[in-house]
């Protein structure tokens, strides 16, 4: 938020007379034809750490639902799990490139996904993926995918399935 890219985007949005929309839970997205999206977090206003106030986007396409998390921890979690809002989705993209900020099994437990794509990458500094948050997903038989090992990850629902592709099938 404080980056030369961001202020970049601020001043093109603007070039194009484009306005900035804050992101809140609720906030629906119109996308193509039986494509729903519909923002779930942040759900507070203030958060100690930066990752918190990552968006989460619930698309939805027929019976197929992909939940995207961005960076947010424990904490949003927590906070989306007491919401009551539906978290039930085919495919999680892992918080936090899979970090053990993230995931917990709680959370895990009511998105209830059949595929995880974590975004990593190869031999990274901090250690990600956690080994625990993998642990976690396989115990709930989750299929993982993981950029670090899969490169580009294509997802495809025709609203029934989901199919997977990547660059190293």
């Amino acid at each position: 938020h404080t980056s030369k890219t961001y202020e970049d985007l601020l001043t093109n949005v603007k070039s194009a007379g484009l306005k900035v929309t804050p992101v809140k839970p609720g906030l629906e997205i119109g996308l193509a034809e039986e494509v729903t999206g519909i923002f779930l977090s942040p759900p507070a206003s203030s958060y100690e750490g930066l990752n918190n106030y990552s968006a989460v986007l619930k698309l939805t396409y027929q019976d197929t639902s992909f939940l995207f998390t961005g960076d947010a921890e424990a904490e949003v979690e927590k906070e989306l799990l007491a919401s009551g809002v539906d978290l039930s989705s085919t495919v999680l993209k892992a918080a936090h490139h899979g970090s053990n900020s993230s995931t917990t099994t709680n959370f895990l437990q009511a998105v209830r996904p059949k595929i995880a794509v974590i975004s990593v990458g190869h031999d990274n500094t901090y250690g990600h993926p956690s080994s625990k948050v993998i642990n976690r997903l396989e115990k709930a038989h989750v299929q993982v995918f993981r950029t670090d090992a899969h490169g580009t990850i294509v997802l495809a629902s025709d609203g029934h399935d989901v199919t997977v592709t990547t660059d190293k099938d």
